[in-house]
């Protein structure tokens, strides 16, 4: 289909198309090129966008809800205002990306890039935000993500078996946050941080603005 005199359709080269405003409710946009296009207020209600390649696009107050975004490049666009509610953003790359007053509530944000991003002023769980792509962390972050992963799993005291060599017990589907572990910092005890310090020292660590 044609949108704005624009083939809208999966592997379609949109760099720089003005589709400001436009209906796109649905679309399939899987793996297309959409860098630097205008999609300003444009309506992508649960379109395809896995893999699709938006960096510095403008997508301020666009309608995001329910799109699919897995594995989208999103560096460094512009998301002012955008509503992401419900959005699957699992393996985005959001480095850069400016998500002012941006809805994320509900959004899929699982193991996403979110280094430089700037999320002030969005409305967003905390506990979602945090399962995003941490990468390499302080010792004193990764012992207290540790922790709390170690918290969340049925049998906490396997981790300190974990620590003396044997199989790690939080495996890829009850990890509650994706970091690169150190078994030689895991201490026996509970997380001593609420989920908000954790945040908000993470995001320091990743130049994250909140």
């Amino acid at each position: 289909m044609k949108i704005k005199g624009y083939e809208i359709a999966p592997n379609v080269n949109l760099g720089g198309a003005n589709l400001e405003g436009a209906d796109l409710t649905g679309a399939d946009l899987t793996e297309a090129n959409l860098t630097e296009a205008n999609l300003r207020e444009a309506n992508l209600n649960g379109a395809e966008l896995r893999e699709a390649n938006l960096s510095w696009a403008s997508l301020r107050e666009a309608n995001l809800t329910d799109a699919n975004l897995r594995g989208a490049d999103l560096g460094w666009a512009s998301l002012e205002g955008a509503n992401l509610t419900d959005a699957y953003l699992g393996g985005a790359s959001l480095r850069g990306a400016n998500l002012t007053d941006a809805y994320l509530r509900g959004a899929n944000l699982r193991e996403a890039n979110l280094r430089g991003a700037d999320l002030r002023g969005a409305k967003y769980s905390v506990f979602a935000i945090l399962q995003a792509n941490l990468g390499e962390l302080p010792e004193k972050l990764t012992a207290e993500l540790m922790e709390w992963d170690a918290h969340a799993t049925p049998n906490p005291g396997k981790f300190m078996e974990w620590k003396q060599g044997g199989e790690c017990p939080a495996q890829e589907h009850l990890r509650i946050f994706q970091f690169e572990e150190n078994r030689e910092l895991f201490r026996q005890g509970k997380p001593t941080m609420t989920l908000w310090e954790l945040w908000v020292a993470v995001a320091k660590e990743l130049e994250i603005k909140i």
